[in-house]
């Protein structure tokens, strides 16, 4: 056997031996991802409280808003370094290019260190004015962010109750399409029995088939808004959710002259619109005093050198000093004096948009006054509907009571209970629905008035 032979067969049978470790290897590796895959994976129970924490700290747009927070409030505590002068330090090497006309003691002909430092401070009545607009920033801040919180809360209430109502009409379509099926199945056997015609048999057939895309569009719409529920909420859309809860609240009657006396300026909409006008006579008043007031200016510069710093025999050369300076000015611009020049045009322009922040807000106050009449009106127009749906929820039950009692003395067939059964449910979801819209309404009062003991 020849020495290329050997080799080759050595180095095959390494090769056989490697592929095999790798391909074990993969194997145990399948099997692992296989049986953790297998294991059961535990839906996580939750609440309509429970759902509102998870958001309040996990909710990523609301995340953002407490990143934006922090940054005005950090504005806000360092406001005193308005009163910090602005200060500077360098250092260079000069060398004069020519002597003429100049003395060669003051500007040796040589190499020479420099150092500066230099420090101004400007002091006027803007910086007042400079202040009060950071303060101001931060409080609009403070609005916006209670604002995306009540809004947060009131949409994962409204979405949990909503899934909750997806739940229960799946349900239902699910039972009367059971029923549609037991139908068909009781016309076939008619049919064998020749007691009906085969129209009819295709009749419950084609009934029972419609069924079914209506229930496949409920259970696609319901996946869709668990995914968004779960983005909302800011955990993996893959977590295993189960909604603890019931479309349960206390009906009650409200009085919307009650409510506007009461709770119009607690509208946060309201606050911030208001918050924009003061902010804008702040910003009016800083436009004009940057323009039309003095500005006190405190100065300072040092510019020590060293002379020949290359040459020099000295083991430590002096320190000269021909230069630096303190200064104190008072200025006064004039260009805002003059009509139409462009700071005049900036304080203008402030006046205006001053007006129509002032227009906003008054708009904003009657449009929170109508959104309180129209949530009032939606709110009592569910109590009243909540409680005529619930008398056909009596009668549909007694309709079913009636017709199971028949069926036990074998007057009625089992699938007359079943449709008696299905139009109580459907009767049920009514009430159901129309409770969703009282909470989804009672929601959005509590939104505007920030009042959470409304209910």
């Amino acid at each position: 056997m020849g020495s290329k032979t050997l080799k080759y067969r050595v180095y095959t049978h390494s090769f056989i031996k490697y592929t095999e470790g790798k391909m074990i290897q993969r194997y145990i590796a399948i099997l692992l991802l296989l049986s953790t895959a297998a294991l059961p994976m535990s839906a996580l129970d939750l609440t309509v409280d429970q759902a509102v924490s998870i958001a309040l700290e996990q909710n990523l747009d609301l995340q953002s808003v407490y990143i934006g927070q922090r940054t005005l409030e950090r504005e806000k505590n360092s406001t005193w370094n308005n009163f910090l002068p602005e200060a500077s330090v360098g250092v260079g090497l000069n060398r004069l290019n020519s002597l003429e006309n100049k003395s060669a003691v003051i500007y040796p002909d040589n190499w020479s260190l420099a150092l500066t430092f230099q420090s101004s401070l400007s002091l006027s009545s803007s910086t007042i004015f400079q202040i009060k607009d950071t303060l101001m920033n931060y409080q609009k801040g403070l609005i916006s962010q209670t604002m995306a919180e009540r809004q947060l809360t009131r949409d994962i209430r409204k979405a949990f109750y909503s899934l909750i109502l997806q739940q229960r009409t799946i349900e239902l379509t699910e039972d009367t399409i059971d029923t549609a099926y037991k139908r068909y199945e009781r016309a076939q056997a008619n049919y064998e029995l020749g007691n009906i015609a085969r129209v009819d048999v295709l009749s419950s057939r084609v009934a029972w088939e419609n069924m079914k895309p209506e229930l496949l569009n409920q259970q696609n719409s319901y996946e869709t808004s668990l995914w968004e529920f779960k983005r909302v909420l800011g955990i993996d859309l893959e977590e295993e959710l189960n909604l603890s809860g019931e479309i349960e609240s206390t009906v009650r009657d409200f009085d919307p002259d009650s409510l506007i006396s009461n709770y119009l300026y607690e509208s946060l909409d309201v606050q911030y619109s208001a918050q924009v006008v003061e902010q804008l006579k702040v910003r009016k008043g800083l436009a004009l005093s940057q323009t039309m007031t003095p500005v006190l200016g405190l100065g300072f510069t040092w510019l020590p050198f060293k002379n020949d710093i290359f040459n020099n025999t000295s083991s430590d050369p002096d320190w000269l000093d021909y230069n630096g300076a303190m200064n104190i000015t008072l200025t006064l611009p004039l260009d805002g004096f003059i009509p139409n020049s462009s700071k005049n045009l900036i304080v203008k322009g402030l006046s205006d948009q001053m007006k129509q922040a002032e227009l906003n807000l008054e708009n904003q106050i009657r449009g929170t006054i109508i959104d309180l009449q129209s949530v009032v009106l939606r709110l009592n127009k569910s109590a009243s509907t909540i409680e005529t749906l619930k008398l056909n929820v009596e009668l549909a039950q007694e309709n079913y009571n009636l017709i199971d009692s028949s069926y036990n003395e074998g007057i009625m067939e089992f699938l007359d209970v079943q449709n008696a059964n299905d139009e109580l449910n459907k009767a049920m979801l009514q009430v159901l629905t129309e409770k969703y819209n009282y909470i989804s309404a009672l929601m959005d009062l509590i939104y505007i008035t920030g009042n959470e003991n409304i209910q």
